[in-house]
């Protein structure tokens, strides 16, 4: 595998995971606080 291509690779890598990270925290507290509500 080229040089360039690996790092291009772990940079979209990277910012991928931080979009999901970003996007499952909210989703996560969410989900928690419906449960919460429902079952309490």
């Amino acid at each position: 595998m080229r040089e360039w291509f690996r790092e291009f690779v772990d940079y979209w890598w990277r910012l991928l995971k931080l979009f999901v990270g970003a996007v499952a925290v909210p989703v996560v507290i969410y989900l928690i606080l419906l449960w919460l509500g429902v079952f309490k």
